[in-house]
């Protein structure tokens, strides 16, 4: 119970502070499939790290301090992302959209598709749970081959 009460008092207070939280991640679980078929793909247990910074609306493998040549709203911009806070879970997402115009026989043989659409998600949730999700859409002449990978773990403040 007084676990139970320490994290709820950790996130609560993730609410009200504005200075940034480094928090370490860890995944304990995780599933790709491919066109909604679950494949037998080893999984690695990984150690990460996220930058919290509420002030900034930022939750992101790196801090803002990180960007080189951009500013927070610029690559908030350039990837799509999103930001959205409520009472029990912080939810951010990043989406990209690329087009191959010029295909060519070489690019065919390469497996390049004529678009590719990719969306990440975090999701941080009651006593630092953390889920990272991974879509991707490959579009290619005849077939459309759609990934998802699901990771599930837990964070600590640190």
């Amino acid at each position: 119970m007084i676990f139970f009460y320490y994290l709820l008092t950790l996130l609560v207070s993730f609410k009200i502070q504005s200075e940034p939280v480094g928090l370490s991640c860890y995944y304990d679980t995780g599933v790709k499939e491919i066109n909604g078929a679950a494949t037998d793909e080893d999984y690695e247990n990984k150690t990460f790290g996220m930058m919290l910074d509420t002030e900034l609306e930022w939750f992101w493998r790196f801090s803002p301090e990180a960007l080189i040549d951009e500013t927070v709203a610029e690559w908030k911009k350039e990837h799509n992302y999103l930001y959205r806070d409520s009472d029990k879970k912080l939810y951010v997402s990043t989406n990209h959209t690329l087009i191959n115009d010029e295909l060519n026989r070489e690019s065919k043989k390469q497996e390049i598709p004529n678009k590719f659409f990719v969306t990440q998600s975090y999701e941080l949730g009651p006593g630092l749970s953390i889920t990272y999700v991974n879509y991707q859409v490959l579009i290619y002449s005849y077939y459309e081959k759609k990934i998802k990978i699901t990771r599930t773990g837990k964070c600590i403040n640190g």
